[in-house]
């Protein structure tokens, strides 16, 4: 067996974390509650970030994103790669930000991530 570093091998936004839907009409019944409870706020944290990558970039499931975030004390650590559909081109960006400005830091590394063609290549 060979366990690969995140440094080979970046894993998939959100991959490794259970997601729970509460159908609406369920909200009152107390699953919300519930779900509160056992609810891991830095994961939820860390996949929502995650995803917001995929998204800013028009992904799916199929494109060749890869996104970790990693909590430490009050800080993430954000890793990106985006590459075009075969791999021979790549852009790797991270960024360290502390938690009380994750949405300022997350918006502008988006922002930084589509001014570096991240959008346009995973479509090449």
């Amino acid at each position: 067996m060979y366990i690969f570093s995140e440094n080979q091998m970046l894993p998939a936004a959100a991959q490794g974390a259970i997601g729970i839907e509460v159908c609406s009409s369920q909200i009152q019944s107390g699953t919300l509650e519930i779900l509160k409870m056992i609810n891991c706020q830095k994961t939820f944290t860390a996949t929502k970030i995650e995803r917001e990558i995929v998204a800013a970039l028009e992904g799916t499931c199929l494109s060749p994103i890869s996104a970790l975030v990693r909590a430490r004390d009050s800080k993430l650590h954000l890793q990106v790669r985006v590459s075009n559909q075969d791999g021979s081109t790549i852009i790797e960006k991270e960024t360290t930000f502390v938690l009380a400005k994750e949405l300022e830091a997350v918006s502008q590394f988006k922002i930084e991530l589509l001014a570096e063609g991240a959008q346009e290549l995973i479509q090449t």
